[in-house]
């Protein structure tokens, strides 16, 4: 989807880290990183139950250097996340 993209982009990951598949992980962030910015949300029962390493290390940077990655464990901070992720969303 992202490949013919020409406008900015956003992509949220919600995620509890853990690779289970056959992609590389970080070889997938940096392909969604070349055009578009990868904001990692890490969901599970507590902090320890993500792999919070792994979805610092995908997860892009602020302006300021830091991660675009925040853990969540409640469903209304999920909820007012999403909301203030939808904030910055603009069209063109």
């Amino acid at each position: 989807m992202l490949e013919n993209s020409t406008g900015a982009c956003q992509v949220v990951l919600l995620s509890d880290g853990h690779h289970n598949c056959g992609a590389s992980p970080r070889a997938v962030a940096k392909k969604i990183k070349e055009k578009a910015i990868l904001e990692c949300v890490g969901i599970g029962g507590r902090p320890s139950d993500v792999d919070t390493r792994l979805m610092k290390a995908i997860a892009s940077e602020r302006p300021d250097g830091t991660k675009r990655y925040r853990w969540i464990g409640e469903r209304e901070e999920l909820v007012k996340h999403f909301t203030d992720l939808a904030g910055g969303i603009s069209r063109s």
